[in-house]
This record gives structure tokens, C-alpha cells and sequence, in this order.
């Protein structure tokens, strides 16, 4: 509701304003393979396999996945996503399944669909 209209966006009208493409990958079909919209998860997900979310932290790499254990350029893209992507993100001391997949992606510059991950935390 707008102006106190009511308004739809549709996935392409989304996708239009903000400049980027709708590709197939979506983030939350990654992590979270048995939820369906709306898509609501809390906790949880599928961990990303070692080999795609190894990209973001420091080598040696360690299973623990602590923050400290993030790259410098991970850390970066870690807070300035809990600015833009997952505002409302809650559990600090560590990096949720969910934050791992993204930043894994963005670094190992595989797309995903944005506007999907945009709708997902919307409906959160």
C-alpha cells in the first residue's frame, strides 16, 4: 500500500527498478530446499558445502565459521549486507547458514536472483 493505494510489483517490475536480471538461482532454494513461500525460516538451513563457502574465510580453513575467522573483504560484505540485504539479521556472534550462502556466492561470483532474496526477507 502506497498513499493509501494499493499497489502490485511483480518479480520483473522489481527486477526492472533496481537494474539487475532475474537468473534462476535463487539463495533461499539453497539454503533453506524445503521451504516454500512464504518462506519464513528463523533458523537453521542447509550449511553450504565446504568447497563453495571456503572462499570466506581465512585459510587455513577452520569448520568453526566464526566471524573472526572471516576474510577482510568477507567482514566488508558481511556488515554492509546486515545494512542492505538482512537488516533485521539477529544472531551477531556468528555467520548464519543463510549469510554464509550469499556471501559465498557474491565472492565466488556465481549469480543469484536478488529479487527473490529481497521478496524472502520481506515476507520475513
Amino acid at each position: 500500500m502506497f498513499d493509501g493505494d494499493h499497489h502490485r510489483l511483480t518479480r520483473q517490475q522489481i527486477a526492472e527498478a533496481l537494474g539487475v536480471p532475474l537468473v534462476e538461482q535463487e539463495v533461499h532454494e539453497l539454503c533453506y530446499p524445503s521451504a516454500y513461500a512464504p518462506r519464513c525460516v528463523l533458523a537453521g538451513g542447509m550449511e553450504p558445502p565446504i568447497e563453495i563457502v571456503s572462499i570466506i574465510f581465512r585459510q587455513p580453513f577452520s569448520p568453526l565459521m566464526r566471524l573472526e575467522e572471516l576474510t577482510q573483504l568477507s567482514i566488508a560484505l558481511h556488515l554492509s549486507f546486515k545494512k542492505s540485504l538482512y537488516p533485521r539479521a539477529r544472531f551477531c556472534e556468528a555467520v548464519t547458514f543463510m549469510q554464509q550462502w550469499i556471501l559465498a556466492l557474491v565472492l565466488g561470483h556465481i549469480e543469484f536472483d536478488i529479487v527473490d532474496l529481497l521478496i524472502c526477507e520481506w515476507e520475513d
